[in-house]
């Protein structure tokens, strides 16, 4: 699904049923699981670890999934640096797949504004990828197919959706506005930067950081963070101050 790595992994252990008296009256099932992604252009391969638990009403099975950057980011320097472009765009459609036991979400998206950098698409909408979504019905009952195969896994019929997070709350839906720190990832797609780090959600006048996103580069001094947010203006402010700063 993006260009630098693929998941090559398999699901190594399922946990779902046979775990003891009390697990089974509280219709709760648990899934441990270990991926394994091969990054291109890397030597070293990382793991990926999910946990897979119902919802309660045994219709929803949630997926908790870490969201690898491939950079430890945590300031918006870092974010630009790495960036093709810095857009805002307006959420038009979102499909969820489920692509080798994980949830991936492909987004169009109207490019509202460009703040830095140049977006090379057809028109105003482009297309970006990114980890965690929602698959039901057909879909829901084929990941659950697979990630069961040859597993004594109980009876899983009454589950008809499976939600990724991404190990994030930041999930976009249509109609949702953001800032995102773009990269190339095909001819026709694009990545975020760093993965939800690299998605600012703009809402009410606000935009709102991933918390892992702590300020911009120290010799800025007249921007900072209220509890993960910023207003739009002085956002737009600050990154100018960031792209014209040398000039």
């Amino acid at each position: 699904m993006r260009k630098y790595f693929a998941i090559v992994g398999a699901f190594l252990l399922l946990g779902l049923s046979g775990c003891g008296k009390d697990e089974q009256d509280n219709s709760s099932y648990n899934l441990s699981v270990q991926q394994s992604e091969e990054t291109i252009g890397l030597e070293e391969n990382s793991s990926i670890e999910q946990e897979t638990t119902d919802n309660f009403d045994n219709n929803t099975m949630q997926v908790y999934s870490e969201a690898h950057p491939l950079v430890d980011y945590d300031t918006v320097d870092e974010l630009l640096s790495d960036a093709c472009a810095l857009v805002k765009v307006e959420v038009l459609q979102a499909n969820s797949e489920n692509v080798r036991n994980y949830i991936y979400t492909s987004y169009d998206m109207k490019v509202v504004d460009v703040l830095y950098g140049t977006v090379d698409a057809d028109g105003d909408t482009i297309n970006v990828n990114m980890p965690g979504g929602t698959v039901q019905g057909e879909k829901a009952q084929e990941m659950l197919s697979e990630v069961t195969e040859g597993k004594n896994a109980g009876d899983l019929s009454g589950i008809n959706q499976i939600v990724s997070d991404g190990n994030t709350d930041r999930l976009l839906s249509v109609g949702d506005e953001a800032y995102l720190f773009l990269m190339k990832e095909s001819e026709t797609s694009f990545a975020v930067v760093g993965e939800y780090r690299g998605e600012m959600l703009l809402e009410n006048g606000k935009v709102y950081f991933d918390s892992c996103i702590i300020r911009f580069k120290d010799g800025i001094t007249t921007h900072g963070l209220e509890n993960g947010s910023m207003v739009e203006s002085e956002f737009i402010e600050a990154i100018n101050e960031l792209i014209y700063k040398d000039s």
